[in-house]
């Protein structure tokens, strides 16, 4: 039986994925959306979102559409 592990960090093209999103888009919303979580650099080229941190976003935004307040 094989499990699946899911990472606890996803790397920028994962992330846009991840929240159905654009690789441009992705990195739009980083600078220009104060409630968008930020990226963490772990190497010079190596740039990270914590899937806990992207969990929480697309909730808020879930609860903003249902509330009626769109964010």
């Amino acid at each position: 039986m094989q499990t699946l592990l899911t990472p606890a960090v996803l790397r920028p093209r994962d992330a846009a994925a991840y929240l159905g999103i654009g690789y441009s888009t992705l990195w739009r919303w980083a600078q220009c959306n104060p409630k968008f979580p930020r990226p963490c650099k772990l190497a010079d080229r190596v740039t990270v979102w914590k899937k806990s941190e992207l969990d929480a976003f697309l909730e808020q935004r879930a609860s903003a559409i249902e509330g009626g307040h769109h964010a």
